[in-house]
């Protein structure tokens, strides 16, 4: 719990460095996902979750 806890402070982190600006919610959850798999080396739990295919459900 304690790492998983770390690795979205992480992405949080990330984000708020990023001028998201005029992007997409599918930019976002794109650059999220490339974050987490390719860098943090970890599986986003949430993609897939209830059905929802996307991995961030930004308003």
């Amino acid at each position: 719990m304690a790492e998983s806890g770390q690795l979205l402070a992480h992405v949080f982190g990330y984000l708020d460095q990023m001028s998201l600006a005029g992007m997409s919610t599918m930019q976002v959850s794109d650059l999220v996902d490339s974050l987490i798999v390719n860098e943090l080396k970890a599986r986003p739990a949430s993609k897939g979750q209830y059905g929802y295919q996307l991995l961030a459900a930004i308003p």
